[in-house]
C-alpha cells in the first residue's frame, strides 16, 4: 500500500517529518505512525467540496465532516501531528523554502491542481528531500495526476520514480 512506500522512503532517508497534502480520513498517517510513532507530521486538508471537481473523493459536506471527525480521532489529537485546515495554496505559504524533508500530495487530482501543488511545494523541499504523491495512473478520474507530474518532471528535468500502488516521487539533489 502507499503507506508502505512512504515508510520505505522515510526510513531509507532518515526523515523525521512528513507533510501530507490531502489527508481525508488519515489512513496514510495513522498507518505510518504505527511504525514511526514519533514522526513529526503536518496534515493539510480544508475538508471542503470543490465545485469544479467531479470525482468520487470530492464528497458532499456531510462526508467531509465525517472524514474530519475520523481524522481527529485517529491522529489530529497526537502531540506530534498538526492539522492545517486550509487548501494547499493557503497552507504552502506557512513553510519557508528548502525547509521540508518529505511532502506527500494526495489532494485534488485534477491536472491543474496537481501542477499547482507540485510547483508550489517543490521549492519547500530541502536538499535530499522528496516530493511524492499518490494516484499516478493513466486513466480514470486520476489521470490528471500523471499528466501534471510527468509535465513537471520533464520541464524541470527531474528524475521521476514510480512505486507500487501508484506512488510517484521526485528526490531533490
Amino acid at each position: 500500500m502507499r503507506w508502505d512506500v512512504l515508510l520505505k522512503i522515510i526510513k531509507d532517508n532518515n526523515y523525521r517529518s512528513l507533510v501530507e497534502v490531502g489527508t481525508a480520513r488519515s489512513n496514510n498517517v495513522s498507518k505510518i505512525l504505527e511504525s514511526i510513532p514519533d514522526l513529526s507530521v503536518t496534515c493539510i486538508d480544508p475538508y471542503m467540496q470543490y465545485s469544479d471537481y467531479a470525482n468520487d473523493r470530492n464528497a458532499e459536506k456531510k462526508k467531509m465532516t465525517e472524514n474530519l471527525r475520523i481524522a481527529k480521532k485517529r491522529v489530529f489529537s497526537r502531540d506530534n501531528v498538526t492539522h492545517i485546515r486550509k487548501t494547499s495554496r493557503g497552507a504552502v505559504r506557512m513553510f519557508p523554502d528548502r525547509s521540508l524533508e518529505l511532502v506527500f500530495i494526495d489532494g485534488n487530482h485534477r491536472a491543474d491542481y496537481v501542477m499547482d501543488d507540485v510547483q508550489m511545494w517543490w521549492p519547500k523541499i530541502k536538499p535530499a528531500g522528496t516530493l511524492t504523491g499518490h494516484d499516478y495512473k493513466i486513466k480514470g478520474n486520476h489521470k490528471g495526476v500523471k499528466e501534471a507530474v510527468d509535465r513537471f518532471a520533464a520541464i524541470a528535468m527531474l528524475e521521476l520514480v514510480i512505486y507500487q500502488d501508484m506512488v510517484w516521487s521526485i528526490k531533490k539533489a
